[in-house]
């Protein structure tokens, strides 16, 4: 790499990192050669009250000093430049020194070693620090020179029978002089005399080759990606592109939106690919939970909003956005109200990662000729996978339509075979439900609960004073007896609701039993399926059809099964086997059935019987 311009000798800034005063520009040293190197990189060096102190540079900003023969010697203001670079009371190497040519990164190292570094008479070096993330990067320098360096190694110390801070280690094998001071250079051999390993002695650069790059120059990015696409994992693409705009200083005012509150803190902040797991530690941004802010040492902020907010993107303005899992956003308003305050900066630019659902909000983004539209599939990320996942999930849905879209992140449209259709939902869609006569919890259980059971579907359904049906949360999920008991009991109290509607095919008394453990008093109607599914869920998706049934917000992972499943299973027989195909490949529609049993126990089974008298038998 290029020389860069840095603002402080990069030996004096490793010597003042190592035995430097974390509140100022004072240097603690006993050896006179250190003071004569820091002199010879231009800093003035003045002795202080006490034993081997001493202060680098001016006290308050650069001075010129005439010498006998004319010429003047200016002398730098450390403490003044220590302070722009964010260094006081937070020792770490910043980013450009880390990205400096070689013959300043190892002058950095120099000044380390010089000061917190040893030399053992077999030719190993080490670097103590008590601060974790200084260790780490001086990891990352010696590594980056081309030196064999083996982990950090921690270790507890005790000075006069008390316990001290601990102190982290990075244990090296250089292979040219890393100390400037003569009494640590004389301890450093040269060579090793081991030949076990190879070891970097050149890097020559090389012609350009074309590769594939998902950083992509627009001012709309969207990301479609399989659920275990790692390499080009959606959320981890989208903390890299924030990341990167802060450290370069293109963006300062930033927004993060998830699908849920608990969405934005425990995946974009939190998660393995959040912004606190992937940023360095010496340009970990402060997570303040209260105010919902990041903040990095620079001064950048990124805001964390909820798209079941939308109302509190009202107002605030951002230069950049990160939106993730925007097909489920369950108020697509909340875009809305994000552009409107996308307005800072020259080119204010927002980023989507989500897993595609063609959804409207999805479909308007990707015909718009100013978004690129980057894919990544499970399958360029498969020797990253465990095996028992490609076996147990890959191989099961390669080949549906489900496949088509977690695995190979398409955008599909609705499948011809099933009896839902996304159109009806999306014009049925409401924010709010009006005045409810009734309200009922509708479950569908699972007859196991390991991983590769079925999930327990449970719906939340009430009836308006309209006559329309409007369908108001969606918990299904894979849980044990007692957690669904408990969970439909809790949105049984949280709803108001009526009653609890479980089918009871399965588990028979046992699904009665298992709600009244959690609440013996909870009114509950159980219902038997002496019917086919699709003869179940036909008069159901008549009410769609008749625009009757409404969603408030998004419930995407219902809706998904809804208009994924097809009711017509074929049997292709070939001459060797006959495979049973359908598009949940044997798998069981949970949430779209507990649907079906709220919705028949709202409207279908609700409604009067017409007879018509003028035409009855005479009596």
């Amino acid at each position: 790499m290029p020389a860069a311009n840095l603002p402080i000798d990069p030996y004096v800034l490793g010597a003042w990192l190592g035995d430097g005063d974390t509140r100022d520009a004072g240097f603690t040293t006993a050896d006179h050669q250190m003071v004569d190197l820091i002199s010879a990189a231009g800093y003035a060096v003045k002795p202080q009250r006490g034993r081997y102190r001493y202060w680098i540079g001016s006290q308050h900003s650069a001075i010129r000093v005439r010498s006998s023969k004319g010429q003047f010697t200016v002398y730098p203001c450390l403490m003044s430049q220590l302070r722009a670079l964010g260094l006081i009371g937070n020792k770490h190497i910043p980013a450009a020194y880390m990205r400096g040519s070689a013959e300043q990164r190892e002058a950095l190292l120099a000044g380390l070693m010089d000061t917190d570094g040893t030399a053992s008479r077999a030719g190993a070096c080490s670097f103590d620090s008590t601060l974790r993330h200084l260790a780490e990067q001086v990891w990352e320098l010696v590594v980056g020179l081309g030196f064999k360096a083996g982990p950090i190694y921690t270790k507890h110390t005790r000075l006069r029978g008390k316990t001290c801070r601990d102190s982290h280690r990075v244990m090296f094998t250089p292979t040219r002089a890393v100390f400037r001071l003569a009494r640590k250079l004389t301890r450093q051999r040269a060579t090793r005399s081991t030949q076990r390993f190879r070891y970097i002695v050149d890097v020559r650069p090389r012609p350009s080759v074309a590769v594939r790059c998902i950083q992509v120059d627009s001012s709309s990015h969207l990301f479609l990606a399989g659920h275990a696409c790692v390499p080009t994992h959606n959320t981890r693409t989208g903390g890299e592109w924030v990341r990167s705009l802060v450290e370069t200083g293109r963006a300062g005012r930033i927004a993060l939106v998830a699908a849920t509150a608990a969405d934005v803190r425990d995946v974009v902040v939190e998660g393995e690919s959040g912004l606190v797991a992937i940023c360095p530690p010496w340009n970990r941004p402060l997570y303040e939970p209260s105010k919902r802010r990041l903040t990095w040492p620079s001064g950048a902020i990124a805001s964390l909003y909820s798209a079941d907010e939308p109302d509190r993107l009202r107002g605030p303005q951002h230069d950049a956005a990160w939106t993730d899992e925007l097909a489920a956003w369950r108020y697509p308003e909340a875009w809305d109200q994000l552009m409107f305050g996308l307005r800072l900066g020259a080119d204010p630019r927002v980023v989507v990662t989500t897993t595609p659902r063609p959804t409207p909000l999805v479909r308007q983004l990707i015909a718009l000729p100013t978004t690129i539209v980057t894919r990544g599939t499970t399958y360029e990320n498969r020797a990253h996978l465990a095996g028992a996942f490609y076996e147990s999930i890959v191989k099961q849905y390669e080949g549906t339509r489900l496949g088509q879209q977690e695995l190979l992140a398409e955008l599909l449209d609705d499948n011809p075979g099933a009896l839902f259709r996304r159109d009806d939902i999306e014009k049925g869609r409401v924010r709010e439900a009006p005045s409810l006569l009734r309200i009922v919890v509708a479950v569908d259980p699972a007859i196991s609960s390991g991983e590769s059971s079925n999930e327990t579907g449970i719906v939340v359904g009430g009836l308006g004073v309209d006559g329309h049906a409007y369908v108001l949360s969606d918990l299904s999920g894979r849980f044990t007896p007692y957690e669904w008991a408990r969970k439909a009991v809790d949105a049984y109290h949280a709803h108001r609701a009526d009653r609890i509607v479980a089918e009871k095919n399965q588990g028979g008394a046992l699904v009665e039993s298992n709600l009244r453990t959690v609440d013996p008093r909870i009114p509950y109607k159980g219902v038997t399926a002496t019917r086919g599914k699709t003869t179940r869920a036909e008069p159901v998706a008549g009410l769609y059809e008749q625009g009757r049934v409404h969603h408030v917000g998004c419930l995407s992972k219902l809706e998904d099964q809804m208009c994924a499943w097809d009711p017509s299973a074929q049997v292709l027989r070939s001459r060797r086997e006959s495979v049973i195909v359908s598009q949940l490949r044997s798998t069981s529609p949970d949430r779209m059935d507990a649907l079906v049993w709220a919705l028949t126990e709202l409207m279908v089974e609700a409604q009067p019987v017409m007879r018509d008298f003028d035409n009855l038998p005479p009596a």
